[in-house]
């Protein structure tokens, strides 16, 4: 299992903050898939509101999260769909 994550150059209107812009999560053929979803929903969990978790068909979507930049914008929101 392979999960990406990718960011392009950021447009000067978007605020810099101390979140990090990305979180590493290790998995690799010995990890299986019960402990890799577990790993990915713990992560998620802390800074998302889980909208839909099916792990019998290993889909994940979070609400909108309107606050990434450290208050709230309509501008700018960040969302998960895994």
């Amino acid at each position: 299992m392979h999960l990406f994550l990718c960011s392009c150059a950021a447009p000067t209107t978007f605020i810099r903050t101390m979140e990090p812009s990305w979180a590493k999560i290790e998995l690799r053929e010995d990890v299986g898939f019960d402990r890799a979803w577990t790993m990915i929903y713990d992560r998620l969990i802390k800074d998302f509101d889980i909208e839909i978790a099916q792990k019998e068909n290993g889909y994940l979507r979070t609400g909108w999260l309107y606050t990434w930049t450290g208050k709230v914008t309509e501008y700018y929101r960040v969302r998960i769909n895994y």
